[in-house]
C-alpha cells in the first residue's frame, strides 16, 4: 500500500467502518477503543496500513495481540478516556493528504503527558 502522503481513516468504535470506508488515499488509521484497536491492528496489518490506536484499557479482549504494519503505535489514555482523546485526534483529520509520521508526532505533541505508549 502507498503510505504518504494521503488521509488518516478515523474508525470511532467502530472497526466495521473500515470495510465501508476505505479508500486508495488512506495512508493510515485512527483507532479509538480498545476494541477497535485490536481490530484495526488486525486488519490494518493484512492491508499495509499503520494504525494509531487510542485506548483506556478496558477491552473486552475479543480480538487477540497484534502489532499491525510498520508505523503501528499503540497509545494508552494516562486519565481521560480514549473517547475524548480520541476524538481530539480525529479533529486533525480532515481531507488534507498528510505523511503518517508527521500524524504521529503531531498527536504526541496534542497528548504528550496524557498517554504512555504501550504498543
Amino acid at each position: 500500500r502507498r503510505r504518504a502522503p494521503g488521509r488518516v481513516l478515523v474508525l470511532d468504535h467502530d472497526a466495521i467502518a473500515l470495510y465501508r470506508e476505505l479508500s486508495e488515499d488512506h495512508c493510515g488509521l485512527l483507532a479509538i477503543d480498545d476494541d477497535t484497536t485490536a481490530a484495526a491492528l488486525h486488519l490494518g496489518a493484512h492491508l499495509g496500513l499503520p494504525v494509531l490506536g487510542i485506548t483506556d484499557g478496558d477491552g473486552d479482549g475479543i480480538v487477540g495481540d497484534c502489532t499491525g504494519a510498520p508505523g503501528s503505535l499503540v497509545l494508552r489514555a494516562t486519565g481521560d478516556r480514549d473517547d475524548e482523546l480520541g476524538r481530539e485526534l480525529a479533529e486533525h483529520c480532515d481531507d488534507r493528504p498528510l505523511e503518517w509520521e508527521t500524524f504521529v508526532a503531531r498527536a504526541l505533541c496534542v497528548l504528550r503527558d496524557r498517554v504512555q505508549v504501550i504498543g
